[in-house]
């Protein structure tokens, strides 16, 4: 617990997306069935790595976009 606790997240996230494998904190028969569970071909798909970027995008073209909406909308109300 105490090295996970020094490490900083980015440097756990580097050393995921580089292979390295991290401590674990689950008993050895249980980190085996972790593992033969993971490595099953169905949970074998390899992943792009999060882009916070892509998700700050999306939502504010979402939020940009519901408001060009909404104008548009209020622009048909007859009062």
């Amino acid at each position: 617990m105490a090295l996970l606790s020094q490490a900083s997240p980015r440097s756990l996230h580097c050393a995921h997306a580089k292979g390295v494998s991290m401590p674990s904190r689950l008993y050895p028969e249980d980190q085996e069935r972790v593992d033969a569970y993971l490595n099953q071909p169905a949970n074998r798909v390899e992943r792009r790595p999060f882009n916070v970027w892509l998700l700050l995008g999306v939502i504010f073209g979402s939020v940009v976009g519901m408001g060009l909406l909404a104008r548009l909308l209020a622009s048909f109300v007859v009062i």
